[in-house]
């Protein structure tokens, strides 16, 4: 995978769990990111167009593929450690905002 002409390839393959060889981001590893990444842009816009003052923001992220009946499921979900009522309130408007567009 590579989305930009100079940048890193990036190999992908299943998980070992799922049949595959285990030595190569997975991509679900790929969506993971892509969601914490997500909220982390969200946050900032809609920081900034609140004019909502900030220090610094951390957003870890956590994907499970599980086997179901009749295929795969997935499921990412982020986590936001947030210090003050103002930014909990702008981590909510942009919760709100990428929920609409994802």
């Amino acid at each position: 995978f590579r989305s930009s002409p100079g940048q890193v390839t990036l190999n992908s393959a299943a998980p070992v769990e799922f049949g595959g060889p285990g030595d190569a981001w997975s991509p679900e590893a790929f969506v993971t990111a892509a969601v914490a990444d997500c909220f982390v842009l969200t946050f900032r816009a809609v920081a900034k167009a609140s004019m909502l003052p900030w220090i610094s923001l951390e957003c870890q992220a956590e994907g499970t593929l599980d086997r179901v009946e009749g295929g795969s499921a997935f499921t990412a979900w982020p986590s936001i450690p947030v210090m003050s009522s103002a930014a909990t309130s702008a981590l909510t408007m942009a919760s709100s905002v990428a929920s609409t567009t994802a």
